[in-house]
């Protein structure tokens, strides 16, 4: 939709956490309440949502309100400048495939 993924947990990359995000619905439509965190999340910037958690209030009568909550993040880069030769290479690397350097 706007380029921000959705985890309901931890996502296997690094980021930088950016605030937390939170949603209500009257009518329970989980498509929409992701839209509102969606909408949230880009505003502050982020590229993704991670440890998303609904929550949903129930009358007798039917489903009524859904929250949901969640963490906006940026993910980051698997790559980084060498700081030796300034080369980009990978954030888990032991040595520079360019210059050598142990890092």
């Amino acid at each position: 939709m706007y380029g921000v993924e959705l985890f309901t947990g931890e996502p296997d990359r690094p980021y930088s956490v950016l605030g937390q995000v939170a949603a209500k619905q009257d009518d329970g439509n989980i498509e929409d309440v992701n839209s509102v965190l969606i909408e949230q999340a880009t505003r502050l910037g982020a590229d993704g949502i991670i440890n998303l958690s609904y929550d949903r209030k129930v009358s007798m009568m039917s489903w009524k309100q859904l929250r949901a909550t969640g963490t906006a993040v940026k993910f980051e880069s698997d790559d980084y400048d060498c700081p030796v030769c300034a080369e980009r290479i990978k954030r888990t690397a032991k040595k520079c495939r360019f210059c050598g350097t142990d890092l």
